[in-house]
């Protein structure tokens, strides 16, 4: 469905929720590729209840203007109760001009739309949503906070200004989620901000998965160099987006120590993304191209992830990634960096926790995973996830934001 930018402004008063059957909301998000992100609003829009809301989602393409929508709108098009719109404007990096074409473009859409609620996501979609919303006086504006962008490596005057902004998306919004504790204390600390914060945790349903042996053989057709590898050694396992916040390079390095110190194994690598040339150069150069495969992106990844031995995420940036939750339900032990929301998931109980960008403890984290007398992580992992991560637990909570 295509919009165009308004001649002129016009402003509404937001319908409200007494005068519709079902409250309208419209979600908004960047990237419709899928990452974490794109994964919470998915498990948002298509569990929420249909008889008390009415989902329609607004969503980019894959990070350039004009470009191919995602997995996200894949699973969300032709879905017969949520309604799909394409923002033709949104791309990753920042262009003033291109924003304001942006800005015009999804307030075109809501004053189209009329929503009750807007749900933003991604830090470029909740501020420049939150002014469009505002300015067409919708009554509630919630933004999910999936990590704050100024925590990224930065010069100080860049994360200053990236702060600002970012303080200034949450005083545009009415509630504010955040699914982790760190941003949540963050978030404190923005003057006029606490009290319109939530802490919501990330949930996922109770789900079933391969077994290992069929994982592996699902993954060996998909390429074929793994075939010569089915239980017979130790894989580890990673899926990501390939930037440069999710530290792959880390683990190539410390995959290196492995093989220097006489490990054998095979490290798969499931995603796309940017550095993915520089990083299948950098295996090289290493000297363990044999033993490092990727798979690009792999749908489903959650009931595949028996097939691995240990799973390692290695970012230096994270919200409450969703991957760490997956791995409890398929018993797979576990080594993550301490960023973000991980320390909420893993403990010293359910899995290990490591320095981020620190290679040396990757390859300590690995050979402890992979040693014979290494703990038995899964049940507990899986206890944890089941008390504190459920999808009714998150659906509850974030209805009674809605309602509020």
């Amino acid at each position: 469905m295509q919009y165009f930018f308004p001649i002129q402004i016009t402003l509404y008063t937001s319908y409200n929720m007494t005068t519709r059957k079902k409250a309208k909301i419209l979600y908004i998000i960047t990237k419709s590729n899928w990452g974490g992100s794109q994964r919470y609003l998915y498990d948002l829009v298509t569990h929420i209840d249909p008889e008390t809301f009415e989902p329609v989602v607004a969503y980019g393409g894959s990070g350039k203007k004009n470009a191919k929508p995602g997995r996200l709108a894949e699973l969300l098009i032709g879905h017969p109760a949520i309604k799909t719109i394409s923002v033709n404007h949104f791309m990753r990096d920042i262009n003033i001009f291109k924003e304001l074409g942006s800005f015009f473009e999804l307030f075109s859409i809501i004053r189209s739309e009329k929503p009750d609620i807007v749900h933003l996501n991604s830090s470029k979609a909740g501020g420049i949503g939150a002014a469009a919303a505002r300015l067409l006086l919708v009554r509630k504006i919630v933004f999910t906070v999936h990590g704050f962008a100024h925590n990224e490596p930065r010069s100080g005057p860049t994360r200053a200004l990236v702060w600002f902004f970012s303080w200034i998306t949450l005083l545009l919004c009415t509630d504010i989620i955040c699914i982790t504790r760190q941003d949540y204390n963050d978030a404190t600390r923005m003057p006029g901000v606490s009290k319109k914060l939530h802490l919501i945790h990330n949930g996922i349903p109770k789900t079933a998965v391969a077994s290992k042996a069929d994982a592996q053989k699902i993954f060996a057709n998909h390429r074929e160099s793994l075939k010569d590898h089915l239980s017979d050694i130790p894989w580890i396992g990673t899926g990501t987006e390939l930037t440069r916040n999710k530290g792959i390079g880390y683990l190539i390095a410390a995959c290196k120590q492995l093989r220097d110190a006489g490990q054998i194994f095979v490290l798969v690598i499931v995603g796309t993304g940017e550095l993915q040339q520089e990083l299948q150069d950098q295996a090289e150069t290493a000297g363990i191209s044999d033993a490092v495969v990727f798979t690009d992106f792999f749908p489903n990844l959650e009931y595949h992830l028996a097939a691995f031995d240990v799973f390692v995420l290695a970012s230096s940036k994270e919200g409450l990634p969703y991957s760490l939750l997956e791995t409890a339900h398929a018993g797979v032990p576990t080594i993550a960096t301490d960023v973000g929301g991980i320390p909420e998931i893993i403990t010293s109980e359910t899995g290990v926790l490591v320095p981020k960008e620190n290679p040396d403890a990757l390859y300590q984290g690995l050979t402890r995973v992979l040693a014979d007398n290494a703990p038995d992580f899964g049940l507990a992992h899986k206890k944890r996830i089941e008390q504190y991560f459920s999808l009714e637990q998150m659906l509850k909570k974030t209805a009674t934001v809605y309602k509020s």
